[in-house]
């Protein structure tokens, strides 16, 4: 559960992480690894954007232990984050800058 880092407090920043783009799944979702600037903490980003769709713009956001890290990839991640026991979800189509969520998750 979320503890008290930024990176665990939304609204999330770009500028607070370093990211790793993972790839682009079959879905056309993009798939990023972010790694906190503050303490260190890996999450897994699941974007998706829809440009001729208004208002489709949506993310989930989970956290990655470091022995995960290897079996993410753009084709694993969405299994993963649907797997987790809680992430945080934002973005147009939630009309949120990001909130909690709870199992069960399910990306849409």
């Amino acid at each position: 559960m979320p503890t008290n880092c930024k990176c665990e407090t939304p609204p999330f920043h770009f500028l607070d992480f370093d990211q790793e783009v993972v790839g682009e799944e079959r879905y056309g979702a993009e798939v990023f690894l972010e790694k906190c600037a503050v303490c260190g903490r890996t999450w897994l980003k699941y974007l998706v954007e829809e440009p001729h769709y208004s208002r489709s713009g949506r993310w989930w956001r989970v956290p990655v232990q470091s022995d995960q890290i290897a079996i993410i990839s753009a084709e694993t991640a969405r299994a993963f984050i649907e797997r987790q026991p809680w992430c945080f979800v934002g973005g147009s189509y939630f009309d949120s800058t990001g909130h909690l969520v709870r199992a069960p998750i399910k990306i849409v």
